[in-house]
């Protein structure tokens, strides 16, 4: 099975437009999320999922530069632009990652992989229980699974969260929630990219671990935050 994870990013943010633009060390926030990604092992594609809309041309010159796919589709209906972006380069297992979560852990994206795939079952999400921080949001499901829920009666917030549909029926999917180990489990931490504040936040924790200005996991970045108190 061909495993991928897919970001869904575009410029066009209700709340903070162009925030994947915004530099940390001279480099755009999206890079740090591209470069962490790259060190998941156990997925064979990484895909940026953007929309047609010229504003996200940018998205797509700096994820090719990274070396990471593209495909873009409907900037509404982000459930349609994940599925086709899965069916054209042939992907069976999604991994949805969205680009607010530019400090996700690659050790915790690989564990939620090898966990969904040593489970029985459709989709696993690790933040419907709040445990780990938030900004380490992911979900694993099959394209299978989202086909068929691609099928079903949706409505327009169906269309805008991906896997809405799929989390709101956990008798027509088998779920799975995967919660933090005791060390990580820092629900009241907050490392998401919605406004400024987020920027600056994530900012400071960038520049403060410079051992290689990207790189850095999740106990790390728990470390930083409780004894320097940023």
């Amino acid at each position: 099975m061909k495993k991928g994870i897919i970001i869904e990013a575009r410029m066009n943010s209700k709340r903070l437009p162009g925030k994947h633009l915004y530099k940390v060390l001279n480099r755009p926030i999206i890079e740090y999320l591209f470069l962490r990604l790259k060190k998941v092992k156990n997925v064979d594609e990484i895909i940026l999922a953007t929309t047609n809309s010229h504003k996200d041309d940018v998205l797509e010159k700096i994820a090719l530069k990274n070396k990471i796919k593209v495909f873009r589709g409907s900037e509404k209906n982000v459930m349609q632009r994940v599925l086709h972006a899965s069916r054209k380069y042939k992907i069976d297992v999604i991994i949805s990652i969205t680009a607010d979560c530019p400090l996700i852990d690659p050790d915790i994206v690989d564990s939620c992989i090898l966990t969904f795939l040593n489970n029985n079952c459709d989709y696993l999400n690790n933040s419907l229980i709040p445990s780990y921080p938030g900004g380490m949001n992911c979900q694993v499901y099959y394209k299978k699974t989202l086909e068929k829920s691609f099928q079903s009666r949706l409505n327009s917030n169906h269309k805008e969260h991906v896997t809405l549909e799929i989390a709101n029926n956990n008798k027509k999917y088998k779920h799975l929630y995967l919660c933090a180990p005791t060390d990580l489990h820092r629900p009241n931490i907050r490392v998401e990219l919605d406004t400024i504040e987020d920027f600056k936040f994530i900012k400071k924790i960038i520049i403060q671990i410079k051992k290689n200005r990207y790189y850095f996991n999740c106990s790390d970045l728990i470390n930083l935050i409780e004894k320097k108190k940023i």
